[in-house]
């Protein structure tokens, strides 16, 4: 180490004390060390008293500390490596992001569904022919990130599939990869050989809790059960196309939310060995929530405290998993992200498909986006950056946050929107930190 520098430990690095053993995780580097309690000791005094560290004699230590970024020179050369990598993913031009609304149609009409108000309008030939044109214009690119949204796009397949005919004629040796998101009530076996044609590898299905709970909130004319019929239509996907993975998302609010541990249960046995998870999601309050129903919805700071109350019972979360080792801010403040709805509205971001009032501009037949508005564009893309926000800039988390939703920073920004958008790490990231090695360890002892 260069005597001449002095070292201080980083903003990003946490402390973790448990019962008499003593971690320090970075979330810049993403690093997690265990250390004797004389270092925890010695390296939660500097950074609590912003002392240098050079009185640590051990140069393999300071070397190990340094390597991980768990000391640093200064926060702001550490925020500015954070912020290079983030800008470099938002320059990057050879993959896109599509999200496709081929209907705003849709059977169910459920009370917390953002959609509930858009008109069933299917896409037409002449804004198929724009959209492809448009993405064919783009230059030199090697992947395609194609996700099917709505309304429920399985009552639109031969819209998806005219379109997909259409990108694929004009992207040659591009590569696809494609997803939908679907209530999955129309699974049939003719839309499941559908979705083969399509190469989709990922279906999103919609459970909103046990078949009480889902039934209430999803039910359509002519079926009672909705529940039943999803669950038999995953089953016949599992068969006919086993290489599609498939994950369950449960939507969940405080009145169905102990709920989850049983019917994570049930799937996991109903369909033991298939490509399947199961997954926790929050009902969020979006425009068309009544009053009444807000009291039903989770607040920011409970999602963690549920997510971590089900680990203790030994109920497993995607939610409970060591911080993310790659950066993945949302995608909609890289140029290349765009979503269309049926009557070739562009939007940034896909929770706005289908409300005009959103609309960035409208594709024409020949590829060209027509009326763009552009200070919503620059609003949505350059709006509210966590990377300008003075106190994202000093914040811990930062790298395992990025900021949280930047259209919920916009609305917060520009509407007098009231989000919370800050990680549901914060303030909790000692817990998932210690459930992380309570898990990894109980592994480690089981395979022996």
């Amino acid at each position: 180490m260069n005597s001449n520098i002095e070292y201080k430990v980083s903003r990003y690095t946490f402390l973790i004390n448990n019962e008499k053993r003593y971690y320090i995780y970075n979330s810049l580097s993403n690093a997690l060390i265990e250390i004797d309690e004389e270092l925890y000791q010695f390296l939660n005094d500097a950074k609590k008293n912003n002392h240098p560290i050079n009185s640590l004699v051990d140069t393999d230590i300071v070397t190990l500390l340094k390597s991980n970024r768990f000391i640093a020179e200064n926060n702001e050369d550490e925020f500015l490596t954070y912020k290079s990598i983030i800008m470099a993913m938002r320059g990057e031009r050879d993959s896109i992001s599509l999200t496709i609304a081929p209907t705003m149609d849709c059977c169910f009409n459920c009370h917390y569904c953002f959609e509930k108000s858009k008109q069933p309008t299917y896409m037409s030939q002449d804004v198929m022919k724009g959209i492809s044109k448009f993405i064919g214009t783009i230059g030199a690119i090697k992947r395609l990130n194609l996700t099917w949204f709505g309304g429920e796009p399985l009552m639109a397949v031969p819209e998806m599939e005219r379109l997909y005919r259409k990108l694929r004629r004009r992207l040659k040796g591009v590569a696809f990869r494609s997803s939908i998101i679907t209530t999955g009530f129309h699974l049939t076996e003719e839309n499941i050989r559908a979705l083969q044609r399509l190469k989709i590898i990922h279906i999103q299905v919609t459970l909103d809790g046990l078949k009480e709970s889902h039934n209430k909130i999803k039910h359509t004319e002519g079926c009672d059960d909705a529940f039943s019929v999803v669950l038999d239509n995953i089953e016949r996907t599992c068969e006919l196309a086993p290489e599609i993975h498939i994950v369950i998302r449960t939507n969940l609010t405080k009145n169905n939310a102990h709920e989850y541990q049983e019917l994570q249960r049930m799937i996991l046995q109903r369909f033991a060995g298939k490509n399947i998870s199961i997954a926790p999601a929050f009902v969020m309050d979006v425009d068309g929530c009544e009053h009444s129903q807000l009291s039903e919805l989770f607040t920011k700071n409970e999602y963690p405290k549920y997510i971590l109350g089900l680990a203790e019972k030994g109920v497993d979360t995607p939610q409970v998993r060591y911080p993310e080792k790659y950066f993945n801010e949302c995608a909609i403040r890289n140029a290349l992200s765009f979503s269309f709805d049926p009557e070739g509205n562009l939007y940034k971001c896909w929770e706005h498909i289908g409300e005009s009032k959103y609309a960035l501009g409208k594709i024409n037949k020949n590829g060209v986006i027509e009326n763009i508005n552009e200070t919503l564009l620059n609003r949505q893309m350059y709006g509210a950056d966590p990377l300008e926000d003075p106190v994202c800039r000093k914040c811990a988390y930062l790298p395992i946050c990025h900021g949280g939703c930047p259209i919920q920073r916009v609305e917060n920004a520009f509407y007098d929107g009231q989000n919370v958008c800050c990680t549901y790490y914060k303030g909790h990231i000692n817990e998932f930190i210690l459930e992380h090695i309570r898990r990894k360890e109980s592994m480690e002892k089981s395979s022996q």
